[in-house]
Parts: C-alpha cells; structure tokens; sequence
C-alpha cells in the first residue's frame, strides 16, 4: 500500500507542476485511499484545490491536515491560505497565529498573519462605512450635529468611495468619534436605539412636486438629447458638440460627462476618453457614476492591449456597482490578459537554454528537475516537437506513462514523422501491457523508418507477448486491461462480432470482410480471442 501511495504521490506532485491541478487532485485522492493518515498528501490536495479555486474543499483538506500533524507549521500555512481566499480574513489571521505557536521562526506563516490582520482591519473598516450611514448618524443623539456641516458630510462620502481616505480623515474627532460609534463604542457598548416614532397618521396621498429646472438644466438636458440623437447616428463630433455645451450648462452634471466618454470612446479618441473617465470615477460621490467611469476606462485599456490594468479597473468598478456586463467583461479580459500573457512569454531563446538544462539533469538522472526544465522551455516555444518527446522521457523515469503517452501524442501531432516519439510511446504501451497498442505504434513507426532497429525490436517483443497470452502464458492483468479499452469494447457491442463469439464456427466466412477481419485481429492481439 505504501509504494502504490508514494507512486500516486509522485503523479499528484508532477501534475500540479505541469498546472494540471484537478489530475493531481485526482492523484492524490487515489494516494489518500491507500495511505487516509498521511498528512502530507492532504496538505498537497489542498494546494491542487486551492490552485483550482475550490477554497472549500482546500479548506476541509487544511483541517484534516492540521487534525493528524497538530505541530506541522505548514499544515497551519495551508488552512490561513484556505480561509484568506474565502474572505475570512480573521479566521486566517487565528489558523496563521495558532501555527506560529508551532514555528515560530515560519516566515510564511508570519506573512501570512500580517497580510490576514490588514485584510481583516481593511474589511472591518470599509463595511463599517457602507450603507445608508447619514441615516445612522441622524439617529444617533452625539453625531447628528455634525451633519450641519458641509465639510463633515464631505469627508465621509470621500471615505465612502475611497475606503483608504479614512486614514487621512483620523485626526478629524468627528471622524474618530464616528469610527468608535459604528464599531460598537469605545467600552463595547451598542449605539442608544432609535426612540419609536408614533403612529403616522393617515393623510390623502398626494402628488410629490416635479423638480423645477432652471433654464440653464433644461437647455442642458435639451443638448443632452440633441447629443444622444447625433450619437445613435454615429455622427460623434456633433455628438460630442452638444455634450460639451450640456457641460458647460451644468458642469455638476455627471451624466453628460459619461455621455462624452462614450462618444470619445466610439470615435477612437481613446487618450480623451481615458482623462476624462478618471476624473469622473475621481470626483464623482456616487457609487454608481463612478462605476460606470471605469467601466469605460476598462473598454480604453482593453482596446489598448493593456489587459492588466482593464481587469484591475473592472474589479474596482464591481466593487463599486455590480452589473452583469461589468462582470462578463471582467471574465473575458482576464482570457485575453491570460492569452497575452502565453504569448509575451514566448522565447525560443530561452526555451533553447531550458532544453538544454533539461538534458544536463536528465544525464545526471535528476528526472523532476529535467521534467520541469522541459516543461518551462515547452511554455517558451511550444511548437517545438522535440521537447515533448524528451519531458516524456523523463516522465517514463518516474513511472507516470498517461503523462508520457499524451507529450508523445503531441510531438507526433506537431511532427508525424518524429520516429523517436513512436519508440517511446511503443515503449510505453508494452509497459502497460498493452501489447495490441504497443505493436500498433511500432508499426506505424516502421512505416516511416523500416530499418530502425529500436522499432523492429519493439514489434518482437510486443508479438511475443501476443503470442504467450495465446498459449495461456500470458499476464492476467494485460487481458484485464485490454478489456477496459474503449475501442475493444466497442468492438466486443458489435453484433456481428457477438455472432462469432456466440458461433466460431462463423469466423472462416466472416473474415472475407475486411472490417470484421480487422476487428478480430485487434481482439485476438488484445488477448480476448485465443487461437490455435
């Protein structure tokens, strides 16, 4: 049990270097039934779920962790990352704690401590100031004057918007004095409740009055119209004209700004654009204008390439407003910064010196540490066939054959006539003892080089196998693997080969057609069907 959970480890542990984090989840799942008290192999399912963005599940991983190794600090390490990612920012400030008491010297774990205390303090703070706060500080009997003040109500709308602009407003009492109220006072007593308002009585709805605009807000608004109808029809320079005068009308008018954005933005005045969308989402006091600002500097970056900072804008913008076009934008940036990303990162240079660290470690049988160096020289140049077939060799070294079948797949993808490749994919089947798909590859290797001595052997090797499992010589467990192959059963459900199995008689006419032929020939070098 405990070989085939170190096997199982070791594939966990190459597939999470690969970024392949839900086979090594897998992996280590099947390492975790042989072996349900080792505590290493929790903290790596852990890590391969928190790398796939299943916090949960990384979190139930992290306690079991700390559950069966109470004084192992990475195990500590793995539940404060768990809970950080869940936005439980105290409760990974406790796991963070609770394993420095462990090691305290751990310098992940005291990083970790400080960036969850400062999440925590940041989170306390900014819900502190959210919702209809002027309403709470009109009911509270200490605070309610200073709404008379203009300069009050201002900065408590600035720190409304910009959460990081409390600690620039602390030396104002006021502002100190509201901090204490709304985190529950300073002995941790409750604010006095609202005293009850009496009955209302029941007077005749009426009519509330309609808003009277002075002539310079109607002749504004009758520009925004004018804008808006210029704008419909793609005609932006007018549309822009008419915004203008819209602003100069009522330059307080956030509206009309945003109006002229999209205008700019359709144009391709893209710099405008920009300027004007900061100061928007810079001096607008309401969450909603100041959204729609970034969200329009989003579409800016992202029609500029620079897919970083639209994310980073969008995610802002969300916090701000939450909207499902913000949101899909978001998700759809972030593929593109990801495919940007891929792409900035090629470097057949680079690719070049990480092959040849790869095959230095390979020589000196350091086969993870080959195995990565290929893997990073793949990311560089991906089109380079040949890296493939060396990280399966290395793959090969450590036992883990699906990893090697699939790069072999795909050198002989990018080259169909890499004969290496097919060597070692033969190689790999026999392995298995899958000695039909072993003598398969050799074959079509032979059909490119007939004379390559590797291949000639390799098609030996794998008929002899055929031939032993024919004479009742053969491995149980190749048969049994061989019957768990898509394409023979798919074969075996073919109700003219049920026929024939039901009736061998049959077999002699029925091997006049080729396809049947063909069937039964792969059957019979699968070991399903015994001849002689």
């Amino acid at each position: 049990m405990a070989d085939k959970a170190l096997e199982a480890k070791n594939k966990g542990n190459v597939a999470f270097q690969s970024g392949n984090f839900e086979e090594a989840v897998n992996h280590f799942t099947e390492a975790i039934g042989y072996d349900p008290t080792n505590h290493i192999l929790y903290s790596n399912r852990s890590g391969a779920y928190a790398s796939s963005k299943k916090y949960d599940k990384a979190l139930e991983d992290a306690k079991k962790t700390v559950e069966l190794k109470p004084d192992w600090g990475k195990g500590y390490s793995r539940l404060g990352s768990a809970y950080f990612f869940l936005n439980r920012f105290t409760e990974a400030a406790n796991a963070y704690e609770e394993g420095l008491k462990v090691e305290p010297a751990n310098q992940q774990l005291s990083q970790g401590l400080s960036e969850a205390q400062g999440a925590a303090f940041s989170q306390r703070l900014y819900g502190a100031f959210q919702g209809d706060l002027k309403s709470k500080i009109m009911h509270h009997p200490k605070l309610a004057k200073h709404l008379a003040d203009p300069s009050f109500i201002q900065k408590i709308e600035e720190i409304q918007q910009h959460p990081n602009a409390l600690m620039k407003h602390l030396g104002d009492e006021r502002i100190a004095e509201l901090l204490t109220t709304l985190a529950g006072g300073a002995d941790g007593q409750e604010e006095e409740p609202e005293p009850p308002k009496p009955e209302p009585k029941k007077e005749k709805k009426s009519e509330p009055p309609k808003p009277t605009l002075t002539p310079e807000q109607q002749e504004a608004l009758t520009q925004k119209e004018k804008g808006n109808e210029f704008y419909k029809k793609k005609q932006f320079d007018q549309a822009i004209e008419c915004y203008t005068k819209a602003i100069e009308l009522e330059p307080t008018n956030f509206s009309y700004k945003l109006n002229r954005t999209a205008a700019y933005f359709e144009k391709g005045d893209y710099e405008i654009c920009l300027t004007e969308s900061k100061e928007i989402a810079e001096q607008a006091r309401d969450f909603q204008v100041v959204a729609r600002a970034q969200n329009r500097m989003g579409k800016v970056y992202a029609k500029q390439e620079n897919y970083a900072e639209a994310v980073d804008i969008l995610k802002q913008s969300l916090v701000n407003h939450r909207t499902a076009d913000t949101l899909n934008s978001l998700k759809e940036l972030e593929k593109k910064k990801k495919e940007k990303e891929d792409r900035d990162y090629l470097n057949p240079t680079i690719s070049q010196e990480e092959k040849e660290k790869g095959n230095e470690a390979f020589k000196k049988n350091l086969y993870p540490e080959a195995a990565n160096h290929y893997s990073e020289a793949i990311r560089r140049n991906p089109n380079d066939h040949t890296l493939y077939s060396n990280r399966a060799a290395c793959y090969m070294k450590l036992a883990t054959f699906d990893y090697a079948l699939k790069d072999c797949d795909q050198c002989l993808k990018l080259n169909p006539t890499f004969v290496k490749a097919y060597i070692r994919k033969g190689l790999c089947y026999y392995t298995l003892k899958d000695y039909r798909k072993a003598l398969e590859t050799y074959d079509q290797g032979l059909k490119i080089d007939g004379e390559n001595p590797e291949l000639i052997e390799g098609s030996h090797k794998a008929i002899a196998a055929i031939s032993a499992m024919q004479q009742g010589g053969g491995d149980p467990e190749a048969a049994k693997r061989a019957m768990n192959d898509p394409e023979i059963q798919k074969i075996l459900r073919d109700s003219r080969i049920q026929k024939i199995l039901s009736d061998p008689e049959l077999a002699a006419s029925a091997m006049s057609d080729p396809e049947i032929a063909g069937m039964i020939k792969k059957l019979v070098q699968a070991g399903i069907i015994r001849v002689g």
